[in-house]
């Protein structure tokens, strides 16, 4: 026989209480941080996004892990014989050129990107999803600089043209052409480039 009194109501609830506690951690564990939404966060009226910072010199593909591109040191050889050394990601695939630096939030100084295209003809750049102003130095296949567009709009969709046929862009941090003096008729020495060994 059950005797319903004071203290036996409170030994139910508090039973009934550490059960419902025990019962959600054990929903907790077997769920994690993949457990379903309705249990989740939203139903609790909001909701929690996890994204990555941008991976320094990655490529960034939905399907696909990213990859670190291949990088080389080049030389801007300027006016007066004055050599800039620079430590640059290689973009010679589509999905590397297409990708670019977008996502990235800061160019270190004397780094960039080399974008090293087959054949010589005009090319046309934007700043989609561009997040930092850029330099762009549009070179010849010698590895002479045709055109410079300094300080390139940040996420702007307007074409930058390279005015003239071109087998590779340079893309270094917005106003570091200017700084160091770089102008048109300087040549890029990399091994990729036709006679760009100058001693």
């Amino acid at each position: 026989m059950f005797v319903c009194n004071k203290s036996n109501v409170l030994l139910v609830i508090g039973c009934l209480f550490s059960f419902s506690v025990l019962f959600i951690g054990c929903i907790n564990l077997a769920y994690g941080d993949s457990m379903p939404v309705e249990l989740g966060a939203e139903k609790m009226g909001r909701s929690v996004v996890k994204i990555p910072p941008p991976i320094e010199g990655a490529v960034l593909d939905r399907y696909k892990e990213p990859h670190v591109l291949e990088k080389a040191d080049i030389t801007i050889l300027s006016r007066g014989d004055i050599r800039h050394g620079f430590t640059v990601e290689l973009a010679r695939t589509e999905q590397e050129q297409r990708t670019g630096m977008m996502f990235r939030r800061h160019i270190a100084k004397g780094t960039g990107m080399l974008f090293l295209f087959k054949g010589n003809r005009e090319r046309n750049f934007w700043m989609k999803n561009t997040l930092v102003s850029l330099d762009l130095l549009f070179i010849r296949s010698d590895g002479v600089i045709h055109h410079i567009h300094p300080l390139a709009e940040v996420n702007s969709l307007k074409r930058i043209r390279s005015n003239g046929a071109v087998s590779a862009v340079l893309e270094i941090g917005g106003g570091e052409a200017e700084s160091l003096g770089l102008y048109v008729g300087d040549r890029i020495l990399y091994e990729g480039f036709v006679d760009a060994n100058v001693d």
